[in-house]
């Protein structure tokens, strides 16, 4: 249940801080990105907020086990 809580966090803040990336530059470089760009941040949002997840998860339990 931790892992499942861990990744639900993290996958929606780096998704969000992607998005909130690719809208600065969307808006700095007036409008001249692609759409596709802002489906490449979430899916890359979602892909880092799996691995921070579950590394912060698999680094948890490590700590717990040698205690």
């Amino acid at each position: 249940m931790k892992l499942i809580k861990q990744l639900f966090i993290w996958i929606i803040v780096m998704t969000i801080v992607n998005i909130g990336g690719t809208l600065a530059l969307y808006l700095y470089w007036d409008k001249r990105i692609p759409d596709s760009a802002m489906v490449i941040s979430i899916a890359s949002g979602v892909a880092l907020g799996i691995a921070i997840g579950v590394v912060r998860y698999l680094k948890q339990k490590r700590a717990d086990t040698a205690k």
